[in-house]
Formats: C-alpha cells, structure tokens, sequence
C-alpha cells in the first residue's frame, strides 16, 4: 500500500513538473525552449517571450534556432500549432502565430482551408494579429469584401496592409475606394493609397493626386509624384506636376521630400524639367536653388551668369541638406568645384569676391580653383588662404594647397618666404620643395621621388608632378575638410 502510494506521489510530481515545464519554461528559457522542444505550442509561446524582450530566468547559451526553421520542418503541423495558437488568450502568442502563417503562406499560397480559418479570425483584438491576417488575405487575392471592410478600421497598420492588399487585384472598380483613402489621417495609409493608384494608371486618378502632391504631406512627393508619373497626363498637368516637384526641393520642413522630388526629376523627367529648374535657381530659398543646380550641372547645361553664382555660392556646404555632419546626399560644394574646374575660367570675378567669404571652406576652394586656374591678379588673396593651410597635419588639405600654389606660379614666392619665419616643419618643407621646383621641376613620377616628396595625405606630393590633376574637372581624393575656422 505505502508503494503505491509512493508511486502515485512520485507520478504526480513528475506531472507537476511536466505541467510547470510546459507553461512556464518558454517564459524561463525561450532560447532553449525553441532549439529542442518536441512540441511547437511551446516553442511558439517561446518565440513570443523571446521577441518582447524581457530578460529570461535562464542565461545558459543556446545556438539561435528561429521558430520559421522549427515550422520548417514540417510545415503542414507547423500551419495546424499557428492556427492553434490564434485561439489563445495571449495577444503577443497570437502575433507571433499571425506573422508566421503570413511567411508561410506566401511559400506555399493556394492553402483554400487555411484561408478560411484567416478569415474566421479577422476581427482579432489585437492591431498586429489583424495586420498580419489582413496581409495573408491580400496576397492571396480572397475576400475583398474583408479587405474593403478593413479600410475603416480603427488602426493605421491594417488600414494600410488593406489598401495593399487591394492594390494587388488592379481592378478599376476600386478606384473610388483608394481616392477616398487620400484623406486618411495616417500619412503611410495616404501613400499607400497613391501608390494605389499609380499601378492602376487610371486618368480619373490624375486631379486627387495633384491635390495630394500639393499638400506635400510626409512621403507624398514621392508616392504621389511616382503615381503621376505611370498616369496619362496632359500637357498641362504635366507641367503642373513638374512645377509642384520642383517646389518640393525647397526646406520645407518634410523630410525626404526634397530628395525625392529630385530622384524623380532627375530620373524619370531629364530635360522636360530643365525650364522648371532655371526658374528655381532665383528661389529665395537656398536648398531649392542648390538643389536645382546639381541637377541642372548633371544634365549637361552650359554655364550660365546664375547658375554660375549658385554653384558658387554652394562651396560653403558639402553635405546638403543635413549639414557637414549628416549623410552626404547632395555632394553641391564638391560638385560646384568639378564643375568650375572644367568650365573654367568661367566665374573668375566671383570666386575673387568669395575669397571674402565668412565660410573656411568656400574661401578655401575659390582660391584653390583660381589659383589652379593661374589668376596672378589675386595672387596676394590666394596666398593669404592657402599658405597657412600647408602646417595642417594629416588633412587634405596641404595636397591640395602646394599644388594650387605651383600652379599659380613664381609670383606667390614673396608670400611663401614672408611665412617662413613663424612657419612650422611640415609647412617649411612645403615651402622650400615649391622653390625649388619653380626653379628646377622634376622631369618625372621617378625622378621627383628621387629628389624627395612630401607625405601631405594619404600619399606622397611633389607640386610639379601631379597627372592626375593634369585633366580638369579630376580633384585630389579626399574632399579637403575645411568647415572650420582656422
């Protein structure tokens, strides 16, 4: 008796133990639970505590196993466990089994029953479980009715994977439909909609997307624009949109939307936007105007008196429109300096008044390019901006700077010996090996190493044997950074 008793104690703990495992070891052990459970139910609790990412009660290192390669295996179970799992009370379980059945589907689409079990589930209180749902009848093109339904829909999430997923039938009797979604609240849903209506390429598409170009909300230059640009315009809205994303390129306060309109100007549109561009480089706005210039520089127009004065009076910024210190989508003071270097010797009498200018780096590259361009009027100028630059240490900028100063000849010597007194080593250096070379240039690459060079940046220098400046519009490598004061 007392046996049997001990037996039926000891089976009770053991099931204990298998009840406590099976519920709170995918809190305890996520990672674990995932790699070796036998059973999915549990590793799909264990995917949803790994994902929130609460520290679990286990640290003991585990190889990373995801879930998709558990499902994987057997992806027929895997389907029945995610299905399952959407019955739970449990809103993060329910994600995880939603999202999953959405990659699962589009491996093996086609699934009627699997469909229909989706479907039973739609109305899910959860705004990322009905996402995912929504998404999986979208791909599969079932239940419009669902998706058009999902349009009111209290979060911005499944408003948007609807109007996706009604894209995908490319059917113009939706078209009122997507018109009516412009007016969402939520700017992703909005675009959404105008991407919409760029793949159904409908001409009754054209004025609501106008109108949503014009108000220029977060992200629709680029949605709207692109819609506009797959519908069949007439001349006149065509230069209506061609005006309204030139505008785009203004400091508006939208982010991206500059950049946008100019990919869409530069890539789709080319010479149609040339008149519009000429305009913008009288904008009062200085993004606008730059904009507009490295656009018009990279479509081939000739200088002009403007566009001259523009490309100028961008050498102060290398990185527009976030500033020196962001990423460096429009390249303007290194473009306007290429640009000048070839078309020379236009703009001569402005980069004489930029070597005024308040801004280092602009003064800098004005009297690199006249001094590269020989302008000996402004020899004492030029030299008063580049000379100091030969004590910088391991900058560009004394590469840049020795050769500009050979280049500008024997008239700047008297202001090169002038700073040999308060001169430090590396900028003496520079110095003598500029005389000697007015005096007595190297023949050759091999002979000037002979002679001894100067390391000025990443390479060696001698100011008198530089090909690879000899063809304009190829700069030194790097950009010289100058955007501080000296």
């Amino acid at each position: 008796m007392r046996i049997r008793l001990l037996l039926a104690s000891i089976a009770a703990l053991l099931l204990g133990v298998v009840l406590l495992a099976w519920w709170r070891l995918p809190q305890w052990w996520p990672d674990g639970v995932v790699a070796y459970s036998p059973f999915l139910e549990p590793a799909i609790r264990a995917e949803a505590r790994r994902q929130s990412n609460s520290p679990p009660v286990f640290t003991r290192h585990t190889p990373y196993v995801s879930l998709m390669e558990r499902i994987g295996h057997d992806p027929a179970a895997g389907k029945r466990s995610l299905i399952r799992a959407l019955t739970t009370d449990d809103a993060a379980v329910r994600r995880i089994a939603a999202e999953h059945l959405a990659y699962l589907h589009l491996r093996a689409p086609g699934d009627a029953a699997g469909l229909t079990v989706v479907a039973d589930h739609i109305n899910d209180g959860d705004a990322q479980v009905r996402a995912a749902l929504i998404g999986i009848l979208g791909e599969a093109l079932c239940r419009q009715d669902l998706l058009l339904f999902a349009l009111g829909d209290s979060s911005p999430r499944v408003r948007r994977q609807a109007v996706s997923g009604l894209d995908g039938w490319h059917s113009a009797t939706l078209l009122p439909a997507f018109i009516a979604m412009l007016a969402d609240p939520n700017d992703t849903v909005a675009c959404a909609a105008m991407d919409a209506l760029g793949s159904l390429a409908d001409a009754r598409a054209v004025p609501p997307l106008l109108t949503a170009l014009e108000a220029n909300r977060h992200g629709a230059v680029h949605s709207a624009g692109a819609a506009l640009l797959k519908c069949p315009l007439r001349d006149e809205e065509r230069s209506r949109t061609l005006a309204l994303l030139v505008r785009a390129l203004r400091s508006d306060g939208v982010r991206w939307s500059a950049l946008s309109a100019k990919d869409l100007l530069i890539g789709s549109l080319g010479e149609e936007a040339i008149p519009f561009l000429r305009q913008a480089l009288d904008d009062p706005d200085y993004q606008s105007r730059q904009f507009a210039a490295s656009l018009l520089r990279n479509q081939g127009e000739p200088p002009s008196p403007r566009l001259i004065t523009v490309s100028i009076e961008g050498l102060r910024d290398d990185a527009y429109p976030y500033g020196r210190d962001g990423v460096t989508y429009l390249c303007n003071a290194k473009e306007g300096t290429c640009w000048l270097w070839i078309h020379q010797p236009v703009g001569t009498a402005e980069l004489r008044t930029a070597l005024a200018s308040d801004d280092a780096q602009q003064r800098f590259l004005a009297a690199w390019l006249l001094a590269m361009r020989g302008d000996t009027e402004s020899t004492a100028p030029i030299c008063a901006e580049l000379v100091p630059h030969l004590r910088d240490g391991s900058k560009p900028a004394p590469a840049w700077a020795i050769r500009a100063l050979f280049l500008l000849g024997p008239t700047a010597r008297p202001h090169l010996e002038a700073a040999l007194p308060t001169a430090n080593a590396r900028q003496a250096a520079c110095i003598q090996l500029l005389v000697r070379d007015w005096v007595d240039p190297p023949a050759s690459t091999a002979e000037a190493a002979r002679r001894g060079t100067l390391r000025l940046s990443w390479r060696y220098h001698d100011p008198a044997w530089e090909p690879s400046l000899e063809a304009p519009g190829l700069l030194p490598e790097p950009f010289p950074d100058v955007s501080e004061t000296r």
